[in-house]
C-alpha cells in the first residue's frame, strides 16, 4: 500500500473533475462488493470534498430509464392479467 502522503500529492495534482470520476468509480466498485483493498481513506476523503454530508451518491439504476417508456403498458397489462384471474 502506497504511503499516505504520496496517495495525498497524487489526488492534489488530479484535477477537481479527475477526483470527482475517481470517486465515482471507487463507490461504483464498492456497491458491487469489488472495493480495493485500502481504498476507504481515500474514498472518505474524496466525499468529504464533494458530498455535502460525506454519504455515498446514490448510483441510479440503467434499468429504470431502460424501461420507463414501457412502463404504463406493463402496469395496464398487469393489472388485466389480474383482473381477469380474480374474476
Amino acid at each position: 500500500m502506497p504511503e499516505p502522503d504520496r496517495i495525498q500529492d497524487f489526488l492534489r495534482r488530479l484535477t477537481p473533475l479527475a477526483r470527482n470520476n475517481l470517486l465515482t468509480e471507487l463507490e461504483r466498485l464498492e456497491a458491487c462488493g469489488s472495493a480495493l483493498p485500502g481504498c476507504a481513506t481515500v474514498v472518505e476523503k474524496l466525499r468529504t470534498e464533494f458530498r455535502k454530508d460525506g454519504q455515498p451518491h446514490r448510483l441510479d439504476n440503467p434499468a429504470r430509464y431502460f424501461f420507463a417508456p414501457l412502463e404504463p403498458r406493463l402496469v395496464e397489462e398487469s393489472l388485466r392479467l389480474l383482473a381477469s384471474l380474480t374474476g
